[in-house]
């Protein structure tokens, strides 16, 4: 029967009239008319549903679950061959294909269970395959019933029901069976297809498959399971080139060491082919390369430490060997420095020379060792050593003196360290420092109150032997005259040698200076003639002498001694006027707020070096007390304002003090507020500054003198040379090039004559003509004529005597035949010289001839000549006046101008008789003396100086021999020459020969 239900909608036996909208409810109990068999009710609808979908389950359910399972199969293994791509798009649609599969397969089962269970597609897609008019009526007799259930007019809805239920009770079970095994077999079809797909994925390679589906679940790019892809690994470092080791090898992948830069080099035999092995090591990755021989080869240059290994690069997926290569990276060390007694601080004043003495190692090899020095953010390098970076280890060492530039222009703390530099390539050089030592410099104004100080005990002692020889009275008895004239010599002793003292030391960086040195040493020799005479007469008239000696000497170095306290407190005031900046610079920068450590850090250095100073610069003399004075008070203001944290005053105080020191004029001349004179103030003179009595003059006198003399000697030099070139040009170059062609022909025959000598040692004539040709062919090139002749001339000799030592053929002395050869060799190589060799010498010699005879009749000659016979008379002036009783020349300097002297006058007779090569000798050594006489005040004066029997002062230069009383230097010359010529192949031969000639002229 048919079941009342929802509007325009029949249910039979569960089963919808409709696939779609909401199914209903199942009613309860449900009945259907009875069956068509006579005298039997029919059996019910849901019955015959039943048995028909059974039977149809039965027959295709099997099929199409293997189906499902071969098509789910297949597109795993297919896709897992896709995976193995390795790209990111073929991991996805591996992955993707699967899960649609699946998909597709659960909602297919679904959907068939679904349409089993209603009514109108069971009859579409089971009766109708069975029989299709069966199921055609069928249709139509359920669209009778829902046309009836909703339309009364249209008929029974019991009789519409009874006839669908014996339609569908009518179907054929034989022909539903028959129509589901075609089903089934369809599918089964499908199945075997899918299967043979899914075993053509599995004969493509069990392997790759394998590899596909490790890279389908790999992570971070690097798939899970590890796979042995390189048998027989051997791995090979090669060290960087710059540490000169040996290859060394690892057998199999194990862990090892090598040094930062080396080449890692990783071989093995592929154990799959056609894949692509990479050697990796974090993101970066080396590919392996065919080798040749049936193995592959990865190289990875070395950095820091790191694990490497062997996979096999599927797209962007990493499958591992899964045996690690850990290399550990052993970088090159820094150099190792060590100096000799470090760390350490050394006062300046206490220590005039510091050594530094190192020793640098390095684990591979050396480039540079310098010496560095650092004052505040001041830095200098120097090279102590540059080497060729193979040298593990270099020691030496250096002095650094107080006196030094860096050291003198700071003053500040210098931190002295030796460095060294390594030979790294790689990632540049390292340095290596040492331990420092710290120089502490003195105090601004240190030494030259040392030296002040000094100078004024000198003074105080010649002070008290002018006030003994005032007051003391001359005995009139001749003995007791003799016992004071030896008393007073005892105490000029004791006064000169206090004197002498002073001026022989050293006072931190500095010493008494040379203009100082030689006016006291003139002073001293005046007062020791005065002391001499009185000794040697006894009389009231020579001890008056003697007095007034003692009284211009005393005079004179207290002159001296206050202007150079006024001129080195004035310096040292402006060398801690910079000082004083610098402190108001930082005192600036920390009241800016920008750096207030770092400006605080400025101030302060600066500051406890201002202190000190400042005392040390109150020991100059008055204006140093002054000074000193002034730097203490405005010390003062800026302690105040720093203790108030009043950084502003307390800069405006150190640029108040700068400014001050800046002009150091004395505080009742202005202060240096009104514009007064740097060092003197308001025009007025300093006292002090010069030596104001008549000794003090003639020094100044004479050495003006002395530098004007020196000016005008050069100045003559200059023009003897001049006349020289032009005598030689007559005119234009003509003779000087025709010189210069000639020397080319001179070299082209030294270098045919035969090298070899007589014996092993010994030096053939061959060979020594050879080396005075060459120095013929230099002189020539140079335009020294002179030099040109004498060298051809030794030259000739040389030949002669080679020509000599030819053998006879009866000769028994030539120890075998082949010496004979090759002194008939040499001989008639140096007969064919000789032929050569004479026209280019007498050329020579009428060239310098005629150029003599030019010289005797140039006019800038003779002018020369006499102005060499001026200035040697205007040097024995000055001599004379020097020595004599007011001048206050040193013995050095008198000694250094008569041999000056004597070289003059030689030139002028040289230049008279047109020798002017020779009068140029002369005048060169002549303006030597000259120069050495300049700087002989440097020379300090000796305490054994001067004395009572007047004999010179030993402490001056050794006299320089001539050349006619020595004949070492031309054979100096000779074996220099030959020297640096031997072994030189023929394109250096001449550019050394003419380095030698430049070097030895």
């Amino acid at each position: 029967m048919v079941t009342e239900g929802v509007p325009g909608r029949v249910t039979v036996a569960g089963y919808p009239a409709s696939s779609r909208g909401r199914t209903p409810p199942r009613p309860a109990n449900v009945s259907f008319p009875p069956s068509q068999r006579k005298g039997a009710p029919p059996p019910p609808l849901d019955a015959h549903v039943e048995r028909l979908v059974t039977l149809w389950r039965s027959v295709v359910h099997a099929p199409a679950r293997r189906v499902g399972i071969a098509l789910a199969l297949a597109t795993f293994l297919c896709g897992a061959h896709v995976a193995r791509l390795g790209t990111g798009t073929a991991r996805v649609a591996a992955a993707a294909s699967l899960v649609v599969v699946i998909a597709i397969d659960v909602a297919l089962r679904v959907r068939r269970e679904r349409a089993l269970r209603d009514l109108t597609r069971v009859l579409r897609s089971v009766v109708m395959r069975a029989d299709r008019v069966a199921g055609e009526r069928a249709l139509r007799a359920l669209a009778l019933v829902e046309k009836t259930r909703v339309d009364r007019t249209a008929g029974s809805v019991e009789l519409a029901s009874l006839h669908l239920s014996r339609v569908v009770g009518g179907v054929s079970e034989a022909r539903l069976r028959k129509a589901a095994e075609t089903v089934a077999r369809r599918l089964q079809l499908v199945a075997v297809c899918a299967s043979m797909a899914a075993l053509l994925a599995v004969a493509l390679g069990p392997f790759r498959l394998i590899e596909g589906l490790d890279v389908l679940v790999a992570r971070d790019r690097v798939a899970p399971l590890p796979f042995t892809y390189l048998d027989d690994v051997q791995v090979e470092i090669h060290p960087p080139d710059y540490l000169r080791e040996k290859d060394r090898r690892v057998a199999g992948l194990m862990q090892a060491d090598a040094p930062f830069g080396s080449l890692v080099t990783v071989r093995g035999r592929p154990a799959h082919a056609g894949r692509r092995l990479v050697l990796r090591g974090g993101d970066v990755e080396v590919p392996f390369v065919d080798d040749g021989k049936g193995g592959v080869t990865a190289r990875w240059p070395l950095g820091a430490s790191i694990t490497l290994q062997v996979a096999a690069k599927h797209g962007d997926v990493w499958i591992e060997q899964g045996e690690p290569l850990p290399i550990r990276s052993i970088p090159d060390q820094s150099p190792v420095v060590k100096v000799d007694k470090a760390p350490r601080v050394v006062k300046l004043m206490e220590e005039s020379e510091i050594p530094v003495v190192y020793v640098a190692t390095d684990d591979h090899g050396l480039r540079e060792v310098d010496l560095v020095l650092r004052a505040g953010g001041q830095e200098e390098r120097r090279i102590l050593s540059k080497l060729d970076g193979e040298t593990r280890s270099d020691s030496g060492g250096t002095t650094l003196r107080s006196g030094d530039r860096f050291l003198r222009g700071t003053y500040l703390p210098v931190e002295v360290t030796v460095e060294a530099k390594d030979n790294d390539p790689l990632t540049g050089p390292k340095w290596g420092r040492s331990e420092a030592i710290t120089l502490v410099p003195p105090a601004i104004g240190e030494p030259e109150a040392l030296r002040y100080e000094a100078l004024v005990s000198a003074r105080d002692a010649l002070v008290d032997l002018l006030a003994y020889r005032v007051t003391a009275k001359v005995p009139k008895d001749p003995k007791a005259a003799k016992e004071h004239a030896l008393d007073e010599e005892k105490r000029l002793l004791a006064a000169t040698s206090a004197v002498e003292t002073a001026l022989v030391g050293r006072f931190g960086t500095l010493r008494i200076p040379s203009r100082l040195s030689t006016f006291a040493a003139g002073q001293l020799r005046k007062l020791r003639e005065a002391t001499k005479e009185e000794k040697s007469s006894a009389t009231p008239a020579s001890h008056e002498k003697s007095v007034k000696a003692s009284e211009g000497a005393a005079l004179a170095i207290d002159s001296a001694v206050r202007g150079m306290g006024t001129r080195d407190a004035a310096a040292a005031a402006k060398r801690l006027s910079r000082v004083a900046s610098d402190a108001a610079d930082g005192l600036q920068q920390a009241a800016s707020r920008v750096d207030v450590a770092r400006g605080r850090q400025r101030a302060d250095a600066a500051l406890s070096v201002i202190e000190p100073s400042g005392k040390a610069i109150a020991r100059l003399g008055t204006l140093g007390e002054d000074l000193g004075a002034i730097v203490a008070g405005d010390l003062r203001r800026i302690r105040r304002a720093l203790a108030a944290n009043d950084l502003v005053h307390a800069e405006l105080a150190a640029r108040d003090l700068a400014t001050r020191l800046a002009k150091p004029v004395p505080s009742f001349m202005g202060g240096g507020r009104g514009g007064g004179a740097e060092g003197g103030g308001g025009g007025a003179p300093q006292p002090g500054d010069e030596p104001p009595d008549d000794a003090g003059d003639s020094f100044d006198a004479e050495e003006q003198a002395l530098q004007e003399i020196a000016r005008e000697h050069a100045g003559n030099i200059e023009d003897v040379q001049q006349a020289l070139h032009d005598a030689a040009g007559e005119g234009g170059e003509s003779l000087l090039d025709e010189a210069r062609k000639r020397a080319a022909a001179v070299r082209e025959l030294a270098e045919k004559l035969p090298r070899s000598g007589e014996g092993e040692g010994a030096k053939s004539p061959s060979e020594t003509a050879q080396a005075e040709a060459e120095r013929m062919a230099e002189a020539l090139e140079r335009g020294d004529l002179r030099d040109a002749a004498e060298a051809g001339q030794r030259a000739e000799k040389a030949l002669e005597d080679a020509k000599k030592n030819a053998p006879g053929d009866d000769d028994g002395d030539a120890p075998s035949t082949l010496s004979r050869m090759q002194k008939k060799a040499a001989a008639r190589a140096a007969r064919e010289a000789e032929g050569k060799l004479s026209p280019e010498v007498r050329w020579t010699e009428e060239a310098l001839e005629k150029m003599k005879k030019r010289m005797q009749e140039h006019a800038k000659l003779g002018e020369a000549a006499e102005r060499e016979g001026r200035l040697s008379d205007r040097t024995k002036g000055l001599e004379q006046r020097g020595r004599g009783k007011e001048g206050a020349m040193s013995d050095t300097t008198s000694e250094l101008l008569k041999r000056a002297e004597q070289r003059m006058q030689d030139a002028a007779r040289s230049l008279k008789k047109g020798d002017a090569e020779k009068a140029l000798e002369e005048q060169r050594e002549a303006q030597r003396m000259l120069e050495m006489a300049k700087q002989a005040g440097e020379e300090q004066p000796s305490s054994e100086g001067d004395g009572p029997d007047g004999k010179g002062d030993p402490s001056g230069p050794l006299p320089i021999p001539k050349a006619e009383e020595h004949k070492g230097p031309d054979e100096f010359r000779r074996r220099v020459q030959e020297g640096m010529g031997k072994g030189l192949t023929p394109s250096l031969k001449d550019s050394v020969r003419r380095y030698t000639e430049r070097l030895l002229r």
